[in-house]
Parts: C-alpha cells; sequence; structure tokens
C-alpha cells in the first residue's frame, strides 16, 4: 500500500504574489513551498493548501501552479537581490 503524505503551509489570510508562505517578503522559502506543492500534486500526494496561498503561488496567473510560476518566482527574487526594482509586470513581460 502506498502512504499518502499531506503537505500542510501556514495559511495566513490574503497573500502577496509569490509570498506562498506569508511571510510579507519574497524569498528561497516561497521557492521551497511552490516546488514541494508542485512535487506533492504531480505525484498524487494529499496537498493542504487554501485557495489564497495557491493564488499567490500562480503568479503567471494562467490558473495552475507549475514550473513556470517557480521561474518567474526566482527571477522576480533574483532581480530584486541585485537591487533591480522591478514590478511583477515586468517580470512577465505584461
Amino acid at each position: 500500500l502506498r502512504r499518502q503524505r499531506q503537505m500542510c503551509i501556514r495559511d495566513r489570510g490574503s497573500l502577496d504574489k509569490g509570498d506562498i508562505d506569508g511571510s510579507g517578503s519574497l524569498d528561497s522559502t516561497d521557492v521551497f513551498y511552490s516546488m514541494l506543492y508542485i512535487a506533492n500534486a504531480a505525484v498524487g500526494n494529499t496537498v493542504k493548501i487554501s485557495k489564497e496561498q495557491i493564488t499567490a503561488a500562480d503568479v503567471d496567473e494562467n490558473n495552475r501552479v507549475d514550473s513556470t510560476d517557480v521561474y518567474y518566482l526566482m527571477y522576480y527574487i533574483a532581480l530584486h537581490g541585485i537591487g533591480i526594482d522591478v514590478s511583477w509586470d515586468d517580470v512577465l513581460a505584461k
């Protein structure tokens, strides 16, 4: 028998784009939780995550959380990390 594992991420109400853990800042923890969610969902593990967290993780707003969202999140974090103050619209080329 295959054991189902559950992933639980804190829910702190309405979250900013990319801020999956609700810490108020975008960092590697948000990238980790996004990747963990994608991996668990892909193999059929039960994933306990709020609608707000899914919305925050779906940074390109295509109604899916996938590797493209992780890419954009890492790119946004990297640009801000080197002092380039870009908006999500800049990163998403909107």
